[in-house]
């Protein structure tokens, strides 16, 4: 059950990062900067790196 609800925190954590950065790449190309999107492969990379 550990497992669990540890899988669950971390899938939690890293949509919580990814929020963040779409974020903060909208208030970047509200400021005028062209927008990158990032494809689902490049995610884990861009979170943690």
């Amino acid at each position: 059950m550990e497992q669990q609800e540890m899988a669950q925190q971390e899938r939690k954590q890293q949509q919580e990062l990814r929020l963040a950065l779409k974020q903060e790449r909208r208030a970047q190309a509200q400021q005028g900067h062209r927008p990158y999107f990032l494809k689902k492969c490049e995610w884990g990379t861009a979170i943690t790196g």
